[in-house]
């Protein structure tokens, strides 16, 4: 099966934003997606990775969350 990855986008100072991210994740990680992104959310399951790494994972992601 081929890795499934989805970049997070999210409101750094936005509780509800955070809380979403977090469920979302916790119901998209069991059905085999893996979670990137460019701060560190203190979500579980989700990868902090540095500007040079995340263009190099642009080509390998299936979806975009933006939650503001």
């Amino acid at each position: 099966m081929a890795k499934r990855e989805v970049l997070l986008v999210l409101h750094p100072t936005r509780p509800a934003a955070k809380e979403l991210a977090a469920s979302i994740v916790k119901t998209l990680s069991s059905e085999g997606f893996t979670f990137i992104s460019s701060l560190d959310t203190g979500i579980s399951g989700v990868t902090q990775v540095g500007s040079d790494q995340e263009k190099q994972s642009y080509s390998q992601i299936e979806l975009v969350l933006v939650l503001g």
